[in-house]
């Protein structure tokens, strides 16, 4: 009794392929028999849902087709509540519920959804109304009464010049919904995104532009208890407060070409009480920048939490708001509520601008001669053993090898060549996360006056010293200092590199792990 009976024909040759059941342990395989033959075989899940269309699979999943510049009016009536944004010769506007300026990207890129949609699925063909029985009306996709009817009018040399979409219920999963297209008989459903777009609040429509201005000469963090100043010196940029550094002139001129068209990804709030404020991370913003053009500030942005649902890492939006209204406010009047940055903003306003290398001058692997990991509890020295060592001891090395490594005191601990190498390339390779003070750092703030682990590295030129401290927040990155010279500042270690670093005398006997950060010794 087979689930699936295909026929296939061609001329007067004909071929029968019968599904079975599910095969167990497979997901989505089916039994399968060709020509009643005797032998039964595995169809893969790819092929088996191939086999198992229904006749709904093959009906044309094309919608609409039109230019997307022809577009003129877009309307939408939700009840008794209506919008429209129409095309003017400067942009598109919103007409109703209330008069502004609309965002042509927004409406730009809708149209051009629009004027290509397709179906995810269709679910039903042909459609036709459901019939009320004795005063009960069953409507399995609320097409009949729909949730909303968006209107699009094209201008009048298009034909035709009007298309209608009724949105019915919803689909089930991610926000999908049925839907009726003109006078189409086939009902589809609609992705999620697309719906949430159609149904979204006046708010969503609205000119997404919050800042414009022509240029800046100055950039003022304020991050924790850093305060830091870039400047613009000699048409380069550099680092003049709290001391004077070098910049990273590329990334500070990218991040204020778009601070000076400032754009919100998402209007999330248009009111930002005390309460708004608190529940997106902006009553105490985790930085803040303020722009500047000689003595005139053009922007000060507020950055807050994470995107709700998402984690802080990197690629997540940030939510955001200006602290004032921008000088001078874009057209439409200023933005002060709360909105969120793009993915990539949302990176720049936390990123570091100023060069991340650690060691001057440069620390190399190869001349590395010791490591002297002081933790509170078991220390312990990791020491290079040169060749005429191991000759003096009667031993020989493999190979190439003009070296090896051992534990001072220790010698029937055996050391893993590979995690050793690991961390020889960590040290010469360390590159900061971000400065957390750039000077007069309170080391106390940062459990670096009695520091987790100093980490001492003789080399043949001269001795380093690596101290690091607590955990930073959630990032499970570590403060870190070098107490050279005049050198004041705090920065981050992240999370990969302090795995790297802070082993255990028991890691350096197993193969190298970045999985996690390993414990200090104990």
């Amino acid at each position: 009794k087979p689930a699936v009976r295909v026929t296939i024909k061609a001329g007067k040759t004909e071929h029968v392929i019968e599904l079975g059941k599910p095969v167990e342990g497979e997901a989505g395989a089916r039994y399968v028999r060709v020509d009643k033959g005797a032998g039964v075989a595995v169809l893969s899940q790819d092929k088996a849902r191939v086999l198992e269309r229904s006749y709904l699979d093959y009906v044309r999943h094309d919608l609409l087709k039109f230019d997307s510049a022809a577009a003129a009016v877009f309307q939408r009536r939700m009840g008794t509540k209506e919008l429209e944004v129409a095309k003017k010769d400067d942009g598109w506007t919103m007409a109703r519920p209330v008069s502004m300026k609309a965002d042509d990207r927004v409406m730009q890129q809708l149209f051009e959804q629009l004027g290509n949609l397709r179906a995810e699925r269709i679910v039903a063909y042909p459609y036709s109304p459901p019939h009320t029985e004795r005063g009960n009306e069953e409507e399995t996709f609320g097409l009949e009464t729909p949730s909303a009817l968006i209107t699009i009018k094209l201008k009048k040399n298009q034909k035709p010049n009007e298309h209608f979409i009724k949105l019915g219920k919803s689909a089930g999963k991610n926000g999908e919904r049925f839907a009726l297209v003109d006078d189409g008989k086939a009902v589809a459903v609609l992705s999620g995104p697309l719906v949430e777009q159609l149904l979204g609040a006046p708010l969503a429509f609205r000119d997404r532009t919050l800042a414009r201005f022509r240029d800046a000469d100055r950039l003022q963090l304020q991050r924790g208890p850093r305060h830091a100043v870039f400047s613009k010196v000699a048409e380069t940029w550099k680092l003049t407060e709290p001391l004077q550094g070098d910049a990273e002139r590329d990334l500070l001129d990218d991040f204020l070409s778009r601070l000076m068209q400032l754009r919100a990804d998402v209007l999330v709030v248009e009111q930002a009480d005390a309460d708004t404020l608190k529940k997106y991370g902006l009553d105490r913003p985790e930085a803040s920048w303020r722009v500047y053009s000689g003595d005139k500030e053009v922007l000060h942005l507020l950055i807050g939490n994470p995107e709700r649902g998402t984690s802080a890492s990197h690629g997540a939006r940030r939510y955001a708001k200006l602290a004032s209204p921008p000088m001078p406010p874009p057209e439409g009047g200023a933005w002060l509520g709360v909105f969120l940055l793009d993915p990539r903003l949302s990176q720049q306003v936390l990123d570091e601008y100023r060069p991340r290398t650690v060691w001057t001058p440069p620390l190399d692997a190869v001349e590395i001669e010791s490591l002297n990991y002081r933790y509170t509890h078991t220390p312990f020295l990791l020491e290079k053993r040169s060749h005429a060592e191991h000759e003096n001891e009667g031993t020989t090395l493999r190979g190439n090898e003009n070296a090896s490594w051992q534990v001072v005191g220790k010698p029937e601990v055996k050391l893993n060549t590979a995690t050793v190498e690991d961390t020889l390339a960590a040290l010469a390779g360390l590159k900061l996360s971000r400065y957390a003070v750039d000077k007069d750092a309170n080391l106390s703030l940062f459990g670096l006056d009695k520091p987790e682990l100093i980490l001492e590295i003789a080399t043949r030129s001269g001795k380093r010293v690596l101290h690091i401290g607590n955990v930073e927040g959630g990032s499970k990155g570590r403060y870190a200092r070098v107490p050279d010279g005049d050198r004041s500042d705090v920065f981050v270690l992240d999370k990969e590199t302090c795995t790297r670093l802070m082993r255990d005398l028991s890691a350096f006997s197993k193969p190298p792990t970045r999985s996690t950060v390993q414990p200090a010794a104990r």
